[in-house]
């Protein structure tokens, strides 16, 4: 008889969570410490299911203590963040230029 084939996705590691999602490593394994997202532990390997990795972080509310520690040690996580709070309040300067 013939192995069936699972119909989940492969695990995945930490590095490849962080290239999928634009953080560090390192802000990877400081979520999973913090029970932000899941993972699965072989020993001293750990793996993650990148489908159930998205779903908690879509799905988690983020305590802002928290959040804004994440932000803070990882310099990607920070840039992107400014870059994304100072492109919102460019277009709401606009709007409210254009509303004027």
């Amino acid at each position: 008889m013939k192995p069936q084939k699972s119909s989940r996705r492969p695990l995945v590691t930490a590095q490849q969570v962080a290239d999928h999602i634009g953080v560090h490593k390192a802000t990877v394994y400081r979520m999973v410490t913090e029970g932000l997202i899941p993972c699965v532990r072989a020993g001293r390997a750990i793996r993650f299911d990148l489908d159930s990795v998205l779903h908690a972080l879509a799905h988690n509310e983020l305590d802002v203590d928290v959040a804004c520690r994440i932000i803070a040690n990882d310099d990607n996580l920070f840039d992107s963040f400014m870059e994304k709070v100072l492109t919102e309040h460019e277009n709401a300067a606009k709007q409210a230029q254009e509303m004027d």
